[in-house]
């Protein structure tokens, strides 16, 4: 072959290749606009879907610290409407004090009595009462009677003497509010009792307010004035209670719906809300309902439960919402590629053949110089503190730094295939790369290269061990009672979630336990707090001594512990408890005290209407506050 033709046939490679070439590379740029338009247009969306989110969300929880505060705050507001409330009598009895210097305390006990007779009988919302300083009531405004008799032993449901709480309050006050607990319909409620001394009298002028319907009242103004209040939110926001009647919504034909209503679009979002906060009291879930052209349509939805009213605040918006704004973005691109880019290929294509004989006298020196990069940049990934991968589209290692090779291959050789998804995995939230003589827990970057002429990925990779485990560190000491070593609340409610309540939901049955220690307060009174820690500690290896794997056991603090027993039956569960209180009473304690405990057991069964662990929680607790009253060493289930 001459030198003619074999210049030639080299000069035909040179141009197939530099079509090739140009192609590829205008191939790539058109692969990697359309790449980088979908990430972009991902991230618009995603940054859309969390504004969606935001403002659900904050709606929600605008108006459910509203109703918090309001909640926090009955006690005192109470407190100030019973003082209004006695004004007017009190203005009458010092007006009748007044015009009477003379009257024996006979008289002015029968004269007070009277005005306050007639005052609550203009008052058909509040009962008044009529007391002295000894605990006798003169006038009892419930029964319209005025038989005085001592009421200084009366007690509440609990046991609690509460008159002779609020008699001796006003040692220190003239004014003085005392809390006690009565049966109403079968249902323990709270009631205040609020009174003032008349002055110059040992007369008590006192108003009873049943502190459930107050808070109900509160509620119900709460609600009627909910349009008004927040009539600048734009999402759609609804209240429903408990067990499903929507309460408030800003389409008025919902209101009063619940799980009976025949339109099955309603039926089923009323139940997904319902059947969402039986276990969760806030989160997000993706909603069906109407639109304002009567047409179903998806939303997303954030829900806040309101326990102490027994209500569900929530909040949807539309997830077409940015739809359209989504839509004008992409159409604008594609433009943007006809108008721009295309030219700008052709224009890029015909440049590229009149410099042709240029980079032909220079492609030999442009090899040398992107070999010298090459060297220069390996260089540079043997620096860096990072492991640098490059793997091909199949996933195999083809290239790491010195730092990659020492912790991915070791000794051994390098050149044995290693595939990326055998050296890292995801293990509980986070990425492990398997090393050679260790693992490590790391966060990489990655982005699609081209290497040695072929496709590749490539990774940097940080090694984030240390900060891992101290978090992994913190976070286990979160979960544990300094003290005693045992789980605390926080513990106890995660493992009810994680273990527990999956469990139950197998059909199986579960057993919470509440104790209280019986005789420990003298551990604390006479010998010490120190010692009173040491009794604590005793008793907690009393509990772990008796542990398995199907017993679980927390300290709530002071001398109140928890345990949740499953796969036990309830006669295992209460043989295992009577033991340990035996063991407590046994124990060898260094001081002469008479340790024991009393218990409520709690029964989980899948059949029950909530599952809410604060459910559980306080009817276990209930449960012990029978077995204390009931004497000690009680054990109530």
């Amino acid at each position: 072959m001459s030198n003619n033709q074999l210049l030639n046939r080299r000069w035909r490679i040179v141009s197939i290749m530099f079509i090739i070439f140009f192609i590829a590379i205008v191939g790539q740029d058109v692969l990697r606009e359309v790449f980088v338009f979908k990430q972009e247009t991902n991230m618009i969306i995603d940054e859309l879907n969390r504004d969606i989110h935001n403002e659900t969300e904050n709606n929600v929880q605008l108006i459910a610290d509203d109703f918090n505060y309001v909640i926090d705050n009955l006690h005192d507001d109470l407190l100030l409407h019973t003082e209004k409330n006695t004004e007017g009598l009190f203005f009458a009895s010092n007006t009748f004090l007044l015009m009477n210097p003379t009257y024996t305390d006979s008289e002015i006990i029968d004269g007070i009595s009277e005005i306050t007779s007639e005052y609550s009988a203009l008052d058909n919302l509040h009962n008044y009462f009529v007391y002295d300083l000894s605990g006798n009531i003169h006038y009892n405004g419930e029964t319209d009677s005025f038989d005085s008799s001592s009421m200084i032993a009366e007690e509440d449901y609990f046991g609690t003497k509460y008159i002779e709480e609020f008699i001796q309050g006003f040692d220190q006050d003239d004014k003085f509010s005392v809390e006690y607990y009565n049966i109403v319909d079968e249902r323990v409620v709270k009631f205040v009792l609020h009174g003032e001394i008349i002055e110059g009298t040992d007369l008590i002028i006192s108003n009873v307010v049943n502190m459930e319907t107050y808070s109900l009242e509160k509620k119900m103004n709460r609600l009627r004035s909910f349009d008004q209040k927040y009539s600048s939110i734009t999402s759609n926001l609804f209240i429903m209670d408990f067990d499903g009647t929507i309460l408030y919504h800003i389409n008025p034909e919902y209101i009063g719906l619940n799980t009976t209503t025949e339109d099955q679009v309603l039926k089923t979002f009323i139940d997904k809300v319902t059947e969402y906060t039986e276990t969760k009291s806030n989160g997000f879930l993706d909603l069906e309902l109407y639109n304002s052209e009567d047409e179903v349509e998806d939303y997303i939805g954030y829900l806040q439960v309101i326990s102490e009213w027994e209500i569900i605040v929530g909040s949807n918006v539309s997830e077409s919402k940015y739809n359209d704004i989504i839509d004008n973005y992409t159409e604008s691109n594609y433009q943007l590629m006809l108008t721009i880019k295309i030219p700008s290929y052709i224009f890029i294509a015909l440049f590229s053949f009149i410099i042709f004989a240029y980079l032909s006298q220079t492609i030999r020196k442009s090899q040398i110089i992107v070999q010298e990069d090459e060297k220069l940049y390996r260089k540079f990934a043997n620096l860096t503190s990072e492991i640098i991968l490059i793997t091909d589209k199949q996933g195999e290692v083809i290239f790491t730094n010195s730092l990659g090779n020492k912790a991915i291959f070791g000794k051994r050789n390098i050149d044995c295939k290693v595939f990326f998804d055998q050296i890292l995995v995801e293990e509980e939230g986070y990425f492990v790369l398997y090393g050679y003589t260790e693992d490590f827990f790391v966060k990489f970057v990655t982005e699609a290269i081209e290497y040695n002429n072929q496709g590749a990925d490539l990774y940097i990779i940080s090694d984030v061990t240390e900060k891992i485990k101290t978090e992994r560190k913190l976070e286990a000491l979160s979960l544990v009672d300094e003290l005693t070593k045992l789980g605390n609340r926080r513990m106890m409610v995660r493992e009810y979630n994680e273990i527990v309540l999956p469990h139950v939901k197998t059909g199986s049955d579960a057993y919470l336990v509440m104790l209280d220690l019986d005789d420990f307060k003298p551990a604390n009174d006479i010998y010490g707090h120190s010692y009173g820690d040491q009794v604590l500690k005793n008793v907690a290896s009393i509990f772990m001594n008796n542990k398995d794997e199907n017993i679980f056991i927390y300290r709530i603090g002071g001398d109140e512990f928890a345990l949740i027993f499953i796969k036990n039956t309830e006669d295992e569960v209460i043989e295992k408890l009577k033991k340990m209180q035996k063991e407590v009473e046994d124990y060898p304690y260094t001081k002469s005290i008479n340790v024991s405990f009393s218990a409520g057991i709690k029964v989980m069964k899948i059949n029950d209407k909530r599952r809410r662990f604060s459910d559980y929680y306080d009817q276990a607790d209930k449960l012990l506050y029978k077995s204390k009253k009931e004497g000690k060493r009680k054990i109530s289930i």
